[in-house]
């Protein structure tokens, strides 16, 4: 649903009323929601409506649920934290997510090296079709347990794994040699099946794993992470640079190389209209012209943004390109301006480009102020930070950056100890307590109970499966469950190539 919150960025807030309509219904099954704080934009006005559906449907008079459990809420925006997005995941689930996609628990690719490209295609590149007997398919929801071990953890650790479930096995096999015909009975009675099993699951994920690593390696992934963890604590922006532009000259996939450009953006407090220029010139010419249109809608969204606002390559190109595709002029044609026969739509584009585009949040503008401010760089002072053994939920991000959205959960529960001190919460995290419709509705609330207590926590835009694997660890350091909802399952690719999809 990234292309709908693309939309919501731009002004055009209709496709939240899914988001509003899902709640309601949630409500109506373990009723209403006892505390419900917000955090962006998009996710304040899914609070607002949700309230005047409640009042409007009567559901707050009819329901009683209210007594049988606690129900608070946290509603999030993707543009408050989209470094989380576009930083390269390290857990395992989402390792194997940006390489291959998971779609619906299933993940397929082509057994061929020279062709293993995205999993979603049945076609080559020249157009014929490839034969469905070549692709590697495996499902990571159907009992795997595997996969259910090790999907929160850092790839290291799950190579590690698997090498170790690798010789268990290998121990097993060689004790049947020594085994009487009676306990060899019993084997093949009890244990033969499973072990198949075992080492049908095993051979799986050493294939997955051979597939990663072979990827990883084409990309330099190694290199990357350390020039993303120099962006995040805003050192040597000449080696960023240089790292991104080799990158487009070698022609690593266009969305890996545009992740980076809109996270040295936000990283470095935006871009330098030299620089902008400079990495669309170099970016167009490897990839395309059709791109900058992409750029055009990075900017209007506030994810790319320019340090100065002089004149650009984005206002001088992009209203040429919309004008061929005629995406940018419907968005154009709602603001109040002369009719269209009388004005050219290219000059109408131009006028949108310069004075409609959407400014950056708050997190985008002062990330260097909050990464300081609520220490998002964990274990800075340890020089030897181990993801195989997590101490805190930036392991997900290889140690560089602790998920802002995890910050603001961890907060956030250490002050639902009473009403003042969530108030104060939001005074302190720019986010905003929603009023309660129900009279007295906290009054008398036991704020230390934990049974039958529902956390809940609503990504507006998309949720990674690195900050599930985040609030997973969360969730186990507080002893208290936390259910994830999320519009859809995303990642730094799939947010850029949904844009793309969209305007190209």
């Amino acid at each position: 649903m990234f292309n709908e919150f693309c939309f919501s960025q731009l002004g055009d807030y209709q496709i939240l009323n899914n988001v509003v309509q899902a709640l309601h219904q949630f409500q109506k099954i373990l009723g209403p929601l006892n505390l419900i704080v917000s955090k962006g934009r998009a996710s304040e006005l899914i609070c607002n409506h949700l309230q005047k559906l409640n009042v409007f449907s009567g559901l707050i008079e009819c329901s009683n649920s209210s007594e049988d459990y606690i129900i608070d809420l946290f509603v999030i925006d993707r543009e408050e934290d989209y470094v989380s997005a576009l930083l390269s995941q390290i857990n395992y689930s989402g390792i194997i997510d940006e390489t291959f996609g998971i779609e619906c628990g299933k993940i397929r690719f082509h057994n061929d090296e020279k062709n293993c490209f995205s999993p979603s295609s049945k076609s080559s590149l020249d157009g014929s079709r490839i034969d469905e007997n070549k692709f590697f398919k495996h499902n990571l929801m159907k009992n795997d347990s595997i996969f259910e071990d090790a999907k929160d953890r850092s790839f290291s650790a799950v190579c590690a794994m698997l090498k170790e479930k690798g010789q268990k096995l290998r121990q097993k096999s060689f004790d049947r040699q020594s085994m009487s015909l009676s306990e060899m009975q019993q084997f093949l009675r009890k244990e033969m099946n499973n072990l198949q099993s075992e080492h049908k699951l095993l051979f799986s994920h050493l294939t997955i794993c051979e597939k990663v690593m072979a990827e990883k390696k084409l990309t330099k992934f190694s290199e990357k992470i350390r020039v993303e963890q120099s962006m995040i604590e805003g050192n040597d922006p000449k080696q960023s640079i240089q790292f991104i532009e080799n990158g487009t000259i070698r022609l690593v996939s266009w969305p890996q190389t545009l992740r980076l450009i809109c996270l040295y953006s936000i990283c470095y407090s935006g871009i330098t209209t030299k620089e902008l220029d400079n990495f669309i010139r170099l970016f167009t010419q490897s990839y395309g012209h059709k791109f900058v249109i992409i750029f055009y809608y990075l900017k209007k969204i506030g994810i790319i943004y320019e340090s100065s606002n002089q004149f650009n390559l984005i206002s001088n190109t992009a209203p040429k390109f919309s004008n061929i595709t005629g995406t940018v002029s419907s968005f154009s044609s709602s603001s109040s301006s002369p009719s269209p026969s009388s004005i050219n739509s290219s000059t109408a584009v131009a006028t949108a480009s310069s004075s409609s585009t959407t400014s950056p949040s708050e997190t985008i503008r002062k990330f260097r102020h909050i990464v300081k401010k609520f220490n998002l760089i964990p274990s800075l002072d340890q020089e030897n930070y181990d993801s195989k053994i997590p101490i805190d939920c930036g392991y997900v991000f290889g140690g560089c950056y602790y998920p802002y959205c995890c910050r603001l959960l961890q907060n956030l529960f250490d002050s639902t100890k009473s009403l003042t001190q969530v108030e104060e919460f939001c005074r302190q995290f720019h986010c905003r307590l929603q009023p309660s419709l129900i009279p007295n509705q906290h009054q008398g609330r036991d704020w230390q109970r934990k049974s039958k207590r529902i956390q809940l926590i609503l990504f507006v835009g998309g949720v990674t499966y690195a900050e599930v694997s985040a609030i997973r660890f969360i969730s186990k350091q507080i002893d208290l469950p936390i259910s994830i909802m999320a519009t859809s399952i995303t990642n730094g690719n799939l947010f850029l190539d949904s844009i793309a999809q969209k305007f190209i």
